[in-house]
């Protein structure tokens, strides 16, 4: 699997990940699918996303072939093996990928990309 797509965004809580996130979402809004398991929408345009940007809360019924850009904030809040045939399909479907993980007091992250 290629994985020249994916930007990963590590690091502790309150570090700016969604921040990065919502930067990154807003330069392309009209092809940005954003999802977030951890903050409203409301909350997210009330940090600076623009109302221009898809929005789900979980990946019922999204159909990826509509998008380019998938930002994901953030990892941990999915099930693995979901949040795995998501990132696969939007691999194949060649989108760019941004994804928000946790980062450990000791430095680790949860790498899942190994096991796509």
């Amino acid at each position: 699997m290629n994985f020249n797509n994916i930007i990963l965004l590590a690091g502790r809580p309150g570090s700016g990940k969604t921040e990065m996130l919502i930067a990154y979402a807003n330069l392309y809004p009209k092809t940005t699918l954003f999802i977030s398991n951890e903050s409203t929408q409301e909350t997210l345009i009330n940090r600076g996303l623009s109302k221009e940007i898809t929005y789900h809360n979980n990946f019922e019924n999204v159909d990826l072939s509509t998008y380019k850009i998938l930002c994901i904030d953030y990892l941990e809040l999915f099930d693995k093996e979901l949040i795995q045939k998501v990132i696969t399909n939007a691999l194949e479907q060649k989108l760019r990928i941004i994804v928000a993980t946790q980062m450990k007091k000791n430095g680790e992250i949860n790498n899942i990309f190994g096991q796509i």
